[in-house]
């Protein structure tokens, strides 16, 4: 008789759970990197999906800190400068979710689309912890760069992420948990930027997902509105300036 392979459940209910999950999913990560399979037990296809990206982009799983996407200041000012709208329209929700999680132990952050870091919001411990793996502005995480991680995920998947411990594709951020959201161009339906949220991964909680998926729908309306302001604008500057 074959033995049916075991699917991690992450609906979880109590710290212990959290644990054995946890412990369950470096041996699946451990099967996966030694042998490229999995014999026993199988993650959720949408980690095992990115997992297998990972390995064609030849990540390093052994990564500890992910790479910068600028190396000045002046080029952070710039990549915030070109995202400039998009700051703008998720910076009343960012400071509404990080006075809502204050004192929790997470973070709130905004990506681009290219999954670069322009703002990290949240209890100084974390973010403490989360320097020292440049999980800062102008961090790279994108999957290829960093692995599966929920920003690089969510913008390979297109789908809201919510990952824990050793779904994380690299070693240095394993003891995470990280939720993330797509936030989308309502015209284009083009991702514009990821909103995440990340802590201990003991701190893991399955409304989350739903709450940043709300959250990013706000941002995209807030984004919408200040690029009609925008266009409304410069339509009229143009009539403005050069009449016909």
């Amino acid at each position: 008789m074959s033995t049916q392979p075991y699917r991690v459940n992450l609906s979880i209910a109590s710290p212990s759970e959290i644990e054995y999950t946890a412990r369950r999913l470096m041996a699946v990560r451990e099967d996966f990197l030694s042998t490229g399979n999995l014999a026993l037990w199988m993650p959720r296809p949408l980690i095992l999906s990115s997992w297998q990206r990972c390995r064609t982009l030849h990540v390093n799983p052994s990564r500890r800190c992910a790479p910068l996407a600028v190396a000045r200041e002046t080029q952070l000012y710039q990549l915030r400068e070109e995202n400039v709208l998009l700051i703008r329209a998720a910076s009343p929700v960012i400071n509404h979710l990080s006075d809502f999680l204050a004192d929790s132990g997470y973070v709130v952050v905004l990506s681009d689309a290219q999954g670069c870091l322009l703002d990290v919001l949240g209890d100084t411990t974390i973010r403490r912890r989360l320097a020292g793996i440049d999980f800062i502005p102008g961090g790279n995480w994108s999957e290829a760069a960093a692995g599966t991680n929920a920003i690089g995920t969510a913008l390979a998947d297109g789908h809201v992420v919510q990952l824990m411990a050793a779904e994380h594709y690299c070693d240095g951020w394993q003891d995470l948990t990280c939720t993330a959201s797509p936030i989308r161009h309502r015209l284009t339906n083009e991702i514009i930027g990821i909103l995440d949220v990340t802590g201990d991964y003991r701190l893991i909680r399955p409304f989350l997902t739903s709450f940043l998926a709300a959250s990013a729908l706000e941002i995209q309306q807030r984004f919408q509105a200040l690029l009609s302001s925008q266009h409304q604008w410069q339509k009229y500057h143009l009539v403005v300036h050069f009449p016909s």
